[in-house]
Parts: structure tokens; C-alpha cells; sequence
């Protein structure tokens, strides 16, 4: 990993706001913020669908149809959504994605 890669890593990781990157709803990455603030270890969030984020199945494939849809119009989307922590309480999210280039 070269200089600048690492330093982008870090500051990736000391971010004070969760980030988090997916591919096809699935987290390929994650800070340390991100992960805390939904109770969950790091390594225990990377691989897993989005889906255990969510209060049911039906809200994860709801907000899936509404952020198609803009992110074919727009290239983006955000939005604020109900998600769920590791211990089951609800948690306000804003989130906003962008589409792969």
C-alpha cells in the first residue's frame, strides 16, 4: 500500500461520521463510526447484506425500489431511513449513495 492509499485508509477509519461502501447492497467496507454507531464490530458488518440494518424485509426492499429508481434518473440518492442497531433499537440514518462509475 503506498503513502497516499494509507493515509486515505485512516482517515477513512477516523472519520467522526459512519461511512460505509457497498456493492449490490452488500458492505465491502466500513469505519469504525459506522460500525459503533449501529453496535456492531467491524469485521462482523463486512460481507453481510444491509438487509440485518433494516426493521423488515419489506422496508429493505422498499427503499431498494425508491433509490433505483433516482440513482437511474440522478447518479445519486439520499434520504433519511429507519434502520435498526445490532440490539434491535431503531436508529434515524441519513444516508446518501452514489452509483459506481
Amino acid at each position: 500500500m503506498d503513502d497516499f492509499t494509507r493515509k486515505m485508509a485512516q482517515a477513512f477509519d477516523a472519520a467522526p461520521i459512519g461511512m460505509a461502501v457497498s456493492h449490490h447492497r452488500v458492505l465491502s467496507m466500513c469505519n469504525t463510526s459506522f460500525a459503533e454507531m449501529l453496535g456492531y464490530d467491524r469485521a462482523n458488518l463486512l460481507g453481510q447484506s444491509f438487509r440485518i440494518l433494516y426493521p423488515s424485509h419489506a422496508e429493505f426492499d422498499r427503499v431498494r425500489d425508491i433509490g433505483l429508481k433516482a440513482m437511474e434518473e440522478q447518479g445519486s440518492y439520499s434520504d433519511e431511513r429507519m434502520m435498526r442497531r445490532k440490539d434491535g433499537v431503531p436508529c434515524l440514518l441519513y444516508t446518501s449513495d452514489a452509483a459506481d462509475e
